[in-house]
């Protein structure tokens, strides 16, 4: 049987890999607007999300996450530490794992692309998961199984 993934596991996910790389960064997963403790991270799951129907009864689901890293606005060196970090997730973000380690799957991360503005560093990437839905017993069929005709 497959894992069950949702936005909240790929959050679990995402907050567990940063935390262990960033460890004096505190991970939000939500823009929050006050009481920010910085140097933070925030995991946006931004417009474009979508899922299109494939053979049977799978689909294809595509999220496009952006992780905004903050830092103190007044270091000299501010930057060099918003590039750091995006090499960084060069490195660490060619695929995710599940948060726990029981179940053991992994998402590749594809359109990586990393762009500092003067306030954050915004490190973007699109994900595609494929996920399948249980079948339901076919009504009619339980309707065709009761019916009792007799040909001549």
């Amino acid at each position: 049987m497959k894992p069950e993934i949702s936005v909240d596991i790929i959050s679990l996910s995402l907050a567990g890999t940063l935390e262990a790389q960033f460890p004096d960064s505190t991970v939000y997963d939500n823009p929050n607007q006050q009481g920010t403790e910085l140097p933070a991270w925030f995991i946006i799951f931004m417009p474009g999300t979508s899922i299109n129907k494939e053979i049977g009864n799978r689909y294809k689901r595509t999220l496009n996450v952006d992780l905004v890293y903050l830092e103190d606005f007044n270091l000299a060196d501010l930057y060099d530490r918003y590039r750091r970090a995006a090499e960084r997730l060069d490195e660490i973000l060619d695929k995710l794992s599940s948060p726990d380690g029981a179940e053991q799957w992994l998402i590749h991360t594809f359109d990586r692309k990393w762009r500092i503005d003067p306030s954050a560093l915004h490190y973007e990437f699109r994900l595609e998961i494929r996920v399948s839905v249980g079948k339901q017993p076919d009504p009619k069929m339980r309707r065709i199984e009761k019916l009792n005709v007799n040909i001549k």
